[in-house]
């Protein structure tokens, strides 16, 4: 039996440190009692227990991830940009166990880690992964009632910051609400009460307007976007195929804009941005459903190794994808002025100065609370942590832009030189983590750029111009 007073729990823990229970109490203890020594304390703990072990069982992946996370937050009053600079070390490190705790092959676990993992994301404004954390808790977790909660909760939530954002959000939030509420007992079991009501709370009265999308032919290009979740928008449910898309900057405020001048250029590469990720999700799906025969054409080198269009699609939409992030890089440094030179641009690396302080104008953004951009550093800073839950993207990057991958059958193998063989299944895993992860920077860059103009034009004694649709004005 655990001890329920924080002193005794730490007493044991220094006779006793390798037990990760215990230090997991602790944490819980020392958020109750809001004693950061005594959660460093314990987390150190359940590191070196960790590390002593050769193999992790994913239930203390999640133990480690929760007790990072809970040590994220207790090192301020409120989650703040500045918060978000200053523990960026323990959220990654804490993520990276959520996420192979994800791998878990009991439901409710998996649900949980993700869950967690949403929360993580969700609290640096990285609201698309999180809802795609979500989604995942609810799936993996074999319809569990927390991941359908926490997406109505994040729905909800979007819509209030959007001022009135697409009405199928909300729609589609009461529907999720009342699937949480029939199974709102499964949720306290697991959750607790306070998470229950908070559940329960949330409105149900459009759900009967909810119409659920047409399942689509498997091979078809919706089908593929649906199901691996590669749409510019939250959610798509009920929405039409044709609206899908239509993340834009506009509209955009601007303070030095003119009529005769035109929108500024951040409008041009962002659309830029767009068609290219666009592209890139359109060759993903011509590689994993088209099979073309022309394998016969090529030299055969004994070795198992697959050629052919086929696998050059799967090069091209993964180096597609991880353009879309420089791409992305190359804008921010354009638009809030880095002074980077463009040759040495790169996703992971733009936000920071050599020293790792962020650029004087991140810095200016955070301190007038443009999380969007705070979402955009922290993705960034993930990629670029050497043992993070998405540094394989970095890699993946180096390699296909300066090796030559083939796929083989059975099990990877990058370590062959300039040649470097991958599986078909972690072709098909990084192409879809990389648009995954376009996808996110993408949207969060036109949220940041968007927050930014506004926060510019107020600033400025001049009057300023707002952008609007050019569709919508052609329409009107």
């Amino acid at each position: 039996m655990q001890p329920d007073n924080l002193e005794e729990a730490l007493r044991q823990l220094r006779a006793d440190p390798g037990d990760v229970s215990l230090a997991a109490t602790i944490i819980d203890l020392s958020v109750a009692a809001k004693d950061g020594p005594a959660a460093d304390a314990a987390v150190g703990a359940m590191r070196r227990a960790l590390e002593a072990k050769s193999t992790v069982a994913p239930e203390e992946h999640y133990m480690m991830g929760t007790a990072l996370n809970a040590t994220a937050r207790l090192a301020a009053t409120d989650l703040s940009p500045e918060w978000a600079d200053d523990t960026r070390c323990l959220r990654t490190e804490a993520r990276t166990h959520l996420f192979r705790a994800a791998e878990s092959l009991e439901p409710t676990l998996r649900a949980m880690a993700w869950t967690n993992l949403g929360h993580s994301l969700s609290s640096c404004a990285r609201r698309t992964e999180a809802f795609e954390c979500y989604v995942n808790a609810y799936l993996d977790g074999d319809g569990h009632p927390v991941g359908s909660g926490w997406m109505a909760v994040t729905l909800h939530d979007y819509d209030k910051l959007l001022d009135g954002g697409p009405p199928q959000n909300v729609i589609t939030a009461h529907h999720l609400a009342k699937v949480t509420a029939k199974q709102i007992e499964r949720v306290a079991e697991v959750a607790g009460g306070q998470v229950a009501n908070k559940f329960l709370d949330l409105p149900t009265d459009l759900a009967t307007e909810y119409r659920a999308q047409p399942p689509e032919d498997k091979k078809s290009y919706e089908w593929f976007i649906r199901t691996n979740r590669l749409h510019l928008a939250l959610v798509v449910e009920g929405v039409a195929v044709g609206e899908w898309d239509h993340a834009t900057l506009f509209p955009l405020e601007e303070s030095g804009g003119s009529l005769t001048k035109g929108p500024p250029m951040i409008v041009a590469m962002s659309n830029i941005i767009k068609a290219d990720y666009l592209l890139a999700r359109r060759l993903a799906h011509e590689a994993f459903t088209d099979r073309r025969e022309d394998a016969a054409g090529y030299s055969d080198t004994k070795d198992g190794a697959r050629y052919g269009e086929e696998f050059a699609a799967h090069r091209l939409a993964l180096r597609a994808a991880i353009d879309c992030l420089d791409r992305v890089a190359s804008a921010a440094n354009d638009y809030w002025q880095f002074g980077i030179n463009p040759k040495y641009v790169k996703f992971n690396t733009v936000f920071r100065q050599s020293s790792q302080e962020l650029w004087p104008p991140v810095h200016h953004q955070y301190r007038e609370g443009n999380w969007a951009l705070v979402a955009l550093v922290d993705l960034a800073d993930d990629m670029n942590a050497p043992e993070s839950w998405i540094a394989d993207n970095k890699t993946w990057r180096n390699l296909a832009t300066h090796r030559f991958l083939r796929a083989v059958p059975g099990l990877s193998n990058p370590d062959l030189g300039p040649v470097t063989d991958l599986s078909l299944e972690d072709f098909e895993r990084a192409t879809l983590q990389s648009l995954t992860l376009a996808k996110s920077a993408y949207l969060a860059l036109l949220e940041a750029v968007r927050y930014s103009s506004a926060l510019e034009r107020f600033e400025s004694k001049g009057p300023g111009i707002t952008w609007g649709s050019i569709r919508n004005n052609d329409e009107q």
